[in-house]
């Protein structure tokens, strides 16, 4: 899974609105995804 799908896939799980730091949390939740950087959440 990319990144980007990722973020898709976390805002789907919260109902479409979330603030980022929500969004942030449910992003980091995801198995499926392999994040190449050190600081993934700036990147969200």
């Amino acid at each position: 899974m990319k990144q980007h799908e990722a973020v898709i896939l976390a805002l789907e799980n919260l109902g479409g609105t979330a603030t980022l730091k929500d969004l942030n949390t449910e992003t980091m939740k995801i198995k499926d995804c392999k994040w190449n950087t050190k600081t993934p959440s700036a990147n969200i």
